[in-house]
């Protein structure tokens, strides 16, 4: 790497990341590129051997940047982290994840070429207690005008491409000028943002290869850590990404019944959050969680208006949530929860059947 301003930073929010902070660092650090990359890690009030470990890195490169703060969560981490980077363009990476070998120099030759606002490529989420991997992809394309994203957007969305950050490039001087940044939230903060981004992008590239390794380290894992307002966030995700398609291109009724298929989704991971290791709540408490859920006339309009390729086992489930018996969705979602802990391969393929790809290593 060479010493000229960077052209890509790196912003890595940790938060007690000891146990794999070096894996993913090794992963970052031994990409060699014909530009220069700068890391920001935005060491979070890491209470472990993390800012110790960080400050040997930074004895080895000099492109590493450490920033300690309270701990504030990882949308502040990433606030601080973007404010910092001084890239032409900005990647995110979590701290217990990884790049696959040559990846950043190749998005770097692919947004130099296209000069593109924003760059979406595919990942791969590794199941390390399976040992198995699903892959994430979607057609190359460069689309060049907020009109062509509009009509690529509620595809993008079912197809799992726009849930995530770190699948992303991002001219960092859009984001600085139009103010985006990351709301405070601890679920569903990632959706905001990209949506946000998407508001201001005036043309995307999309490619197919695959370049981030996202690890599944746990089978608990599938079933989030308990959020209080989850529900709430769920809501607000829709009715975000509802106005985004709005505003880039009104979607036809196609389009509006996959936007519900989604909601519902979302509205389903809320509801078997409730039966999760960490969530404090009382039988009662749950019960009127899941009944507070059911009679939002949001989720019963979504529930009655679904996709004709819905596959069966998710319209029964929807069946199920759309007669608004709390006992017997109760029942439902707490078996669901059992059964992603049990068979999480199922569950995987179920929740994205619409672009998914598996292999077994």
């Amino acid at each position: 790497m060479n010493q000229e301003n960077p052209f890509l930073s790196l912003i890595l929010p940790a938060y007690n990341a000891e146990a794999y902070l070096t894996e993913t660092l090794d992963s970052i650090f031994s990409q060699e590129t014909p530009f220069r990359v700068e890391v920001i890690v935005v060491n979070d009030g890491s209470t472990d051997g993390t800012l110790a470990l960080l400050q040997d890195y930074k004895n080895r490169y000099n492109n590493l940047t450490v920033i300690t703060t309270e701990n504030g969560g990882p949308s502040n981490a990433r606030n601080v982290g973007i404010q910092a980077a001084t890239g032409e363009y900005l990647m995110f990476v979590d701290s217990d994840d990884s790049l696959q070998s040559g990846a950043l120099a190749r998005l770097g030759e692919m947004v130099r070429q296209s000069a593109a606002d924003l760059l979406i490529f595919g990942f791969q989420i590794c199941n390390l207690q399976l040992q198995r991997n699903f892959f994430y992809q979607y057609p190359t394309a460069f689309l060049h005008s907020p009109g062509e994203i509009g009509e690529k957007l509620v595809d993008l969305y079912q197809k799992n491409m726009l849930n995530q950050i770190w699948n992303k490039v991002y001219r960092r001087r859009m984001l600085l000028e139009a103010g985006v940044s990351f709301l405070p939230f601890h679920y569903g903060e990632d959706r905001l943002f990209v949506f946000e981004v998407l508001r201001h992008t005036r043309n995307l590239q999309i490619t197919e290869e695959i370049f981030y390794n996202y690890y599944m380290r746990d089978n608990d894992s599938l079933v989030s850590k308990y959020c209080a307002d989850k529900f709430q966030v769920c809501c607000l995700i829709d009715e975000r990404v509802t106005a985004l398609t709005e505003e880039l291109g009104h979607p036809g009724e196609a389009e509006k019944r996959i936007l519900n298929y989604m909601y519902v989704k979302s509205v389903i991971s809320c509801a078997t959050n409730l039966f999760g290791r960490t969530c404090p709540l009382l039988h009662a408490q749950k019960r009127k969680a899941l009944a507070a859920m059911l009679e939002h006339p949001r989720v019963r309009e979504a529930l009655r208006a679904l996709p004709p390729q819905t596959n069966t086992k998710f319209r029964l489930l929807a069946r199920v949530l759309s007669w608004r018996n709390v006992t017997v969705a109760y029942f439902v979602m707490w078996v669901s929860t059992k059964v992603m802990r049990m068979a999480p391969a199922v569950f995987i393929k179920a929740k994205h059947a619409e672009n998914l790809a598996e292999q077994k290593e």
